[in-house]
């Protein structure tokens, strides 16, 4: 089947170009290599499939268990706003901790529009808000700030995920109170991020991963599949999103 002719636009950032993916949702693609953060078959309906309900963060939620969430790509922090959504709609707390090597910036944000998609709209402007501050931070060399709504909380480690991985920041996270219950794996592909898919990442990552806990992934190629066995993951494939890839990636801990 030939791929849609799908909208693309410039944004307020030459780096970056806005999509609008099959379901409607935007998602942001690097303009120097084409590396879109979401599937150009939908950027929310791949978030809310993939990650939200293949991590198990979804059926938590929905039970009010108290919920820990590492992602690796945070992107446009749609999959936070997701998830936070979710935890609002239960009352459930919810810890998200996400790893990213550069945000993208506020102004290109917020021309995205999150408020037609996501219902939350105070959610979306404390986001929006949260980009801004986090800009502001790294401009004047000051700690990343950490956003607070209502029980939830958003925290991001910049800079390279393989040196928060195989580092000293990762350690505390071993700790059986500081695990996580749900990981979304969603960094570019293994052929522009082939350091993020090696058997080591998913051996740290599974360290810091509760007995019960999940990780989802959007990449089902046979190389990551077996990095991550020889890491101790159960690795198994479950249905795509709708009018999206056939197969995902569900793998629990072993």
């Amino acid at each position: 089947m030939p791929i849609p002719d799908r909208p693309t636009f410039a944004t307020a950032d030459p780096r970056w170009q806005c999509r609008i993916t099959d379901d409607g949702s935007p998602t942001l693609v690097q303009t120097a290599t084409d590396d879109s953060m979401h599937s150009g078959c939908g950027a929310l309906a791949e978030t809310r499939h993939v990650y939200l309900r293949g991590s198990g963060a979804e059926s938590r939620l929905a039970a009010g268990q108290s919920t820990r969430v590492l992602e690796l790509g945070f992107g446009t922090g749609l999959g936070w706003m997701v998830t936070a959504q979710a935890a609002i709609a239960h009352q459930t707390p919810l810890y998200y901790l996400a790893l990213e090597s550069a945000l993208p910036p506020a102004a290109v944000i917020r021309q995205l529009d999150w408020h037609r998609f996501i219902d939350n709209r105070a959610l979306v402007d404390a986001t929006i808000q949260w980009f801004a501050d986090v800009e502001a931070a790294c401009e004047s060399q000051t700690a990343i700030p950490t956003l607070v709504f209502g029980n939830l909380i958003l925290e991001v480690s910049l800079g390279d995920a393989a040196d928060w991985c195989c580092g000293p920041l990762h350690h505390p996270y071993k700790n059986p109170d500081q695990r996580f219950d749900a990981i979304y794996f969603d960094p570019f592909s293994p052929e522009s991020s082939p350091r993020l898919w090696q058997s080591d990442i998913f051996a740290a990552i599974h360290a810091v991963t509760k007995p019960d806990g999940r990780l989802a992934s959007y990449c089902v190629n046979r190389q990551v599949r077996d990095a991550m066995k020889a890491a101790g993951w159960n690795v198994g494939k479950t249905a795509g999103p709708p009018g999206g890839k056939r197969e995902v990636l569900v793998a629990r801990y072993e």
